[in-house]
């Protein structure tokens, strides 16, 4: 896992967004509740289902002020089988060589991590 903030540099250059602007999506989602607080003493770490609504969010091409509602919108898509574009997303960030491991505080995500965001932004990039 990872703090917001250790992230958005990786994010900015990712999607071709500003840092400013990756951080004002985070603040956005934050204060919907959609991802967890990452600054101060209350420091949490974001699992591999925040990043996607957050890159749902950024990718969505609409202003931050209408990022947690385009990130709802788009993370709970379903299929005809019922499963979720988010959840479905979760596990292509999990599965592309960012292996979750074990460790004696619980489930940490290895050094690979941005890696497999770049994978998925690269993805995302080919479709325009």
């Amino acid at each position: 896992m990872m703090a917001a903030y250790d992230l958005m540099p990786t994010l900015a250059r990712l999607t071709g967004l500003s840092e400013s602007t990756v951080e004002t999506f985070y603040r956005r989602l934050n204060e919907a509740e959609l991802l967890p607080r990452s600054a101060g003493r209350a420091r949490e770490m974001l699992l591999p289902c925040h990043v996607v609504i957050w890159l749902l969010a950024m990718l969505a091409d609409v202003p931050s002020r209408s990022a947690a509602d385009a990130a709802r919108k788009y993370f709970d898509l379903r299929n005809r089988a019922g499963t979720t574009a988010g959840a479905m997303l979760t596990l292509f960030i999990e599965s592309i060589g960012n292996t979750i491991d074990s460790v004696d505080s619980g489930m940490q995500l290895n050094e690979n991590y941005p890696y497999g965001l770049e994978l998925l932004t690269a993805l995302h990039a080919s479709r325009a």
